[in-house]
């Protein structure tokens, strides 16, 4: 049968890749999701015009959205199209950002990247356009044949972190024998690149949020690398308290504090940011506060023209955290010096020529050779007569950058100042589902609490350990036991998992006591499964002593009756007929959409009951959330609600559906005599 005469309606799948354009070559590729490794300048755009540029940045956007409708990950050759995205900082883009450009190829590129963003991003866009500027694959590659210089490859298993990640240049650029046994973390504010993140490094830990608020564990990290966000605005961080809040006032400054706190003793930050951070006399309070805290091993200062369509001066910084018993090393990169420079112009006809004194630091009036060309006042993009790093004419930066690395200090990385056998914090993957002060067991079988997403060691004797490690095997037994009676398993099932449960929880008994006694009690305090653990135990005062090890007055514990008996009516039905059951037993169960136990319950896939259920107008896909039931959907502010459907509507014309369901509920407008 044709597709057009097919007697079904077109379902979800099908209605988005005839919407979509253009479906992408090879995204019928199935392995398992890696993450991208990049090779050169091409990987990510770097050498297409403006026009294309501007180009591959819409098509980024419109397939990470596509992919978001389809529920998936990004196959090795839509990673590469994610990858091209630039941002929009190029100059070269102004008209399709300028409300009284003329008609032409720019102001239809511009209303393009309007219909496809929704009015946040859009904003977002825009107003980030000045600091938009992304670093070169010639940098970034310096950067990490620096940190091979200073001796990352001596740790085996390095943990890295990127704070202001962007679209991720410094784990694409990554060698990739060092990437691929590294641990790698990303951390992005922006919603929509942090989104392109996730679908290119699949298989790093990336936080889509600011830095102040990522669950990242303090004396963690081996290796902090970045080109760190600069402005002079605030970052709200209470962990910062009173003495250290004037480090939060500049963000590139706090950057630097958050990420020295995250850092191993021992281990090294590499940042990239403007000049002003080491020549501001204003910051020689905040660079002492690092010093107290780091030596400087490094730095070295990048000339004008380092990053695409910026005159910035850009320095590359490498701060090493001491060790708990290191004396502090030389700190003379605190201060600044006096440099004469001579300015010299023409104005009003005549020329002129004076000396000017400026500060620039400390170090590198002690080491000029890091100063990667001369120092003049020739300007920034921003105004004239200002201190600059013309490039020098007489050699390549890249060969300039490989011998400036070629000076740092030779393996002064510390693989670890813990035990190798000592646990270490980490981030809990999200598919646990644990919730702050659950405790679990490690591969090696230490136990660790959960605390701001990160599961951080406890220190606990060897009986202790043992003691936690069992208790969560009852809980665990405990909650099956549950599952099972709400799946109406049959009673062998239910016996077998009493039994269980009856066996783990009398050899505990057997050994600690009860579950409920104080010292029990309190290697699980504040746990969430705590209570649910107390309640599998009744507290019995003893009357008679007769064969129990009690005197009269005293208590006991009792099991309760899940132990020898069904406690729980199971909410399954063994029947469902239509799609509209299996949508009630799914919310009623798990109280969220849940299209594979529909296509379980009904004999069919989960993309049939989706595609029913969809074209019935029973659920529909929030464009910010997931699946929602129609009366949940189509209820509360409706209206706010309207607009987003518009927006995603304009890049994914599957939400048109959505938004005439909601033109549909829309409340009528109060009178004035109503308000």
């Amino acid at each position: 049968m044709e597709p057009g005469n097919s007697p079904r309606a077109v379902g979800f799948r099908e209605r988005v890749e005839t919407t979509v354009e253009p479906l992408i070559p090879g995204a019928t590729d199935t392995t398992s999701p890696r993450d991208i490794i990049l090779d050169s300048a091409a990987d990510i755009g770097a050498t297409l015009g403006p026009a294309a540029r501007f180009d591959a940045n819409l098509e980024a956007i419109r397939l990470v959205k596509f992919l978001e409708v389809e529920e998936r990950r990004a196959t090795p050759v839509e990673q590469a199209i994610i990858a091209k995205f630039s941002g929009f900082g190029d100059s070269a883009f102004e008209d399709a950002f300028s409300r009284y450009a003329s008609e032409g190829s720019w102001k239809r590129r511009g209303d393009d990247l309007r219909e496809i963003t929704t009015p946040e991003e859009y904003r977002t866009i825009e107003h980030s356009r000045l600091n938009a500027f992304f670093t070169t694959p010639e940098v970034t590659n310096a950067i990490w044949n620096g940190l091979r210089q200073l001796g990352i490859d001596k740790i085996a298993h390095p943990r890295v972190l990127e704070p202001a990640a962007g679209s991720g240049r410094f784990l694409g650029f990554q060698p990739a024998d060092l990437a691929a046994r590294s641990h790698r973390i990303a951390v992005e504010l922006d919603q929509l690149t942090g989104n392109m993140l996730k679908q290119t490094y699949p298989q790093s830990e990336v936080y889509v949020m600011g830095f102040e608020d990522a669950p990242i564990a303090e004396d963690s990290i081996d290796v902090a690398i970045s080109n760190v966000p600069f402005g002079d605005y605030p970052v709200v961080d209470p962990s910062f308290g009173k003495k250290r809040a004037f480090l939060t006032r500049q963000v590139h400054n706090y950057f630097f504090a958050k990420a020295l706190d995250k850092l191993k003793p021992g281990g090294v930050l590499a940042f990239i940011t403007s000049h002003h951070t080491m020549d501001s006399t204003k910051a020689q309070r905040v660079r002492a506060m690092w010093a107290d805290q780091a030596d400087l091993v490094g730095a070295i200062r990048l000339p004008k023209g380092a990053f695409p369509d910026t005159q910035v001066v850009a320095d590359i910084v490498f701060l090493q955290k001491r060790l708990p018993t290191e004396a502090k090393g030389d700190t003379s990169w605190v201060n600044t010096g006096p440099l004469t420079l001579k300015s010299t112009g023409v104005e009003y006809g005549r020329a002129y020529s004076y000396d000017t004194e400026v500060e620039v630091n400390q170090y590198f009036l002690d080491n000029p050779a890091m100063v990667l060309g001369e120092h003049s006042l020739s300007g920034s993009m921003y105004r004239g007569n200002e201190y600059s790093v013309d490039a020098r004419t007489d050699a390549d930066l890249g060969v300039l950058l490989g011998q400036a690395m070629e000076q740092l200090p030779k393996d002064v990385i510390v693989p670890s100042v813990l035990g190798d056998d000592e646990p270490r914090s980490y981030a809990v993957p999200t598919g646990l589902n644990l919730k702050e002060g659950s405790r679990l067991v490690n591969d090696d079988g230490t136990i660790a609490i959960v605390r701001m997403g990160v599961a951080e060691p406890l220190k606990l004797s060897a009986v202790d350990r043992e003691r936690v490690v069992q208790m969560l095997a009852i809980r665990d037994a405990a909650r099956a036991l549950v599952r099972l009676q709400l799946e109406d398993a049959t009673d062998s099932e239910l016996a077998a998992g009493r039994e269980d449960l009856n066996k783990l929880y009398d050899a505990f008994v057997q050994r600690f006591g009860a579950l409920g006694s104080r010292e029990n009690g309190n290697l699980l305090k504040n746990d969430p499964d705590a209570p649910f653990l107390r309640s599998l135990e009744q507290e019995l005062v003893v009357k008679e002593v007769k064969d129990k090890p009690l005197t009269p007055g005293q208590t006991e514990a009792v099991k309760m009756a899940i132990f020898s008996e069904r406690t729980i009516r199971g909410k399954r039905p063994r029947i469902v007929r239509t799609e509209t059951d299996a949508l009630a037993v799914s919310l009623n169960e798990m109280g969220r959409i849940d299209f594979s136990r529909m296509g379980e319950l009904l004999g069919v896939s989960a993309d049939t009951v989706r595609d029913s259920l969809s074209e019935t107008g029973q659920v529909f896909k929030n464009p910010v959330g997931d699946w929602e039931a129609a009366d949940k959907y189509l209820s509360g502010d409706v209206k706010a609600k309207l607009r987003t459907a518009r927006s995603a509507a304009t890049a994914v014309p599957l939400y048109r559906a959505n938004v005439a369901a909601l033109e549909a509920v829309q409340p009528a407008d109060l009178e004035p005599s109503e308000i």
